[in-house]
């Protein structure tokens, strides 16, 4: 007869106990959910792994919690607020479809960005996020992005630059007012352009 020693049951138990008490893929989503839109970022940070990471793109990840921190504190400032729909599991990862909503998408005349996101989650941690935008909203943030880069690289390039070190955004709470801030001159510059616009071209015309 087999002897089953008291230390093997002892670890054995405590296995079942581990994998039992794992979160699933999607019960973690959801929390990442609900704490993204608490502004939560203590929360937040509790479901991501030591070395957890998150593409934004292909030249703009995040490496680390300090830098993921800093993510959401952006996100916290802006008033973020998402909507994740449509999780589907495959392969080790997580697939869902976000609806994302906050103050310079709002500036700017989106209601909501639309993008993919996928989450690679092991033992109940986020090991890494990787977001895709639709088209429809890529499309929409170009609009934007080329006349207020070209403002901003010609006018305000200090502030640009503080914002953007290395083309893509240093995220902070700080940077994050900057940002917006900038947004909301370069709106009421435009503004003022286009309420000049008709007067001036009466003067012109009269000369």
């Amino acid at each position: 007869m087999i002897k089953i020693s008291k230390a093997f049951i002892i670890v054995f138990i405590s296995a079942l106990i581990f994998i039992s008490c794992s979160k699933k893929p999607t019960r973690v989503i959801q929390e990442y959910e609900t704490a993204f839109n608490a502004h939560n970022v203590s929360k937040l940070l509790s479901l991501f792994s030591n070395d957890a990471s998150i593409e934004l793109s292909v030249l703009n990840k995040l490496k680390g919690k300090d830098q993921i921190k800093g993510y959401f504190e952006y996100d916290s400032v802006l008033s973020s607020n998402i909507t994740i729909s449509d999780i589907s599991e495959s392969n080790g990862s997580a697939y869902s479809v976000v609806s994302l909503r906050n103050d310079i998408l709002k500036s700017i005349g989106i209601n909501e960005a639309k993008y993919s996101m996928i989450f690679k989650i092991s033992d109940g941690k986020i090991e890494n996020i990787t977001t895709s935008t639709t088209n429809e909203t890529d499309n929409k943030l170009k609009e934007f992005q080329k006349p207020f880069m070209l403002w901003a690289g010609r006018d305000k390039l200090d502030i640009l630059n503080e914002i953007m070190p290395n083309g893509n955004i240093d995220f902070s709470a700080e940077n994050a007012k900057k940002y917006l801030s900038l947004i909301f001159e370069w709106r009421k510059n435009n503004e003022t352009s286009l309420i000049k616009s008709p007067v001036e071209k009466k003067v012109h015309s009269k000369m």
